[in-house]
């Protein structure tokens, strides 16, 4: 991963914490009925519980769709949901309910394809001591894998993961913001965040960035037996908090070896940090990579570093 990433999750951190939209809360382990369903469903598809577990009383969202400025949580669901459909269980007629989720860490290993993540961790979601879901992930830092029978999103769904977030309702394209946004410049887009950290507006900043990028902020740093965090401020463990911000200038660069249709900028800022880590007062330099996550979309923050 480069610094850039990194970066990003820094300074939208120094926002004031999102609301949260969904609740993920410790419980007792699952039960035994529970305990015994799940063990039958993952030794069907070749996996077996090596002992450790947790389980969490979550809040599921009220539907799959993202909006622009939210904390990534239908993400998850949706995403997961496709996996978990792979095997015929469906989580749709729960949105909106509580259910409890359990994280097993597994014997097996991952499928070579998620190389060079190799340690597999089961999630089983139930509900009223039924099971209603069911997906394999790799944990911290990225826990997005594959459904129980080894398969990843794009086989499940046959799509790329741009292509399945319009088709699967994650993103409405047809939302005021999302269509505000497919109007503007790389350049406005820039601004654009940076205006929305210094007026400490996180809906706007997190409005800003690929749908990719803010879901790095659902696992970065979490415990081994975590389920997701609920908010950008759970993972950052290097937060610099910015009183105030202004861009000064931007230029755009040729960088060799950046991703096809990516583009970088050089980004020269003058902020000011109510509690620093790393940066300094007064001017800095970011480098900016934008990409069309969606083409539809428009132009989006991928990442944002100290280093081109």
């Amino acid at each position: 991963m480069r610094l850039a990433c990194f970066s990003l999750l820094i300074l939208i951190a120094a926002l004031s914490p999102a609301v949260l939209m969904t609740g993920c809360t410790p419980v007792q382990p699952a039960t035994t009925e529970t305990h015994h369903q799940a063990q039958e469903l993952l030794s069907q598809y070749g996996w077996s519980i090596n002992g450790r577990q947790a389980t969490y009383q979550v809040t599921m969202p009220d539907s799959f769709e993202h909006r622009p400025g939210e904390f990534p949580i239908p993400i998850y669901w949706a995403y997961n949901n496709e996996l978990s459909k792979a095997i015929g269980l469906d989580l749709s007629p729960y949105l909106g309910q509580h259910v409890k989720a359990t994280v097993y860490e597994l014997n097996e290993t991952l499928p070579e394809f998620l190389l060079p993540h190799t340690k597999a961790r089961a999630v089983v979601v139930s509900s009223n001591e039924k099971i209603i879901g069911a997906w394999i992930d790799k944990g911290r830092h990225y826990a997005f894998a594959c459904s129980l029978d080894r398969k990843p999103l794009e086989e499940v769904t046959g799509m790329s993961w741009s292509e399945w977030l319009v088709a699967s309702g994650v993103v409405n394209l047809e939302n005021e913001i999302e269509r505000e946004l497919a109007s503007l410049t790389p350049e406005e887009i820039i601004v654009r965040y940076y205006q929305a950290l210094n007026d400490h507006d996180e809906e706007r900043a997190y409005a800003c960035v690929t749908r990719r990028s803010l879901t790095n902020a659902l696992f970065s740093n979490m415990g081994d037996l975590a389920l997701y965090h609920s908010s950008y401020d759970d993972g950052d463990l290097l937060r610099e908090v910015i009183d105030s911000v202004e861009v000064m200038d931007t230029e755009p660069l040729s960088i060799s070896g950046n991703p096809e249709g990516t583009l970088e900028y050089r980004v020269d800022i003058d902020v000011k940090y109510a509690r620093r880590v790393i940066s300094q007062n007064g001017h800095n330099v970011r480098f900016v990579l934008l990409e069309k996550e969606i083409e539809a979309a428009g132009w989006r923050i991928a990442s944002i570093g100290t280093g081109p």
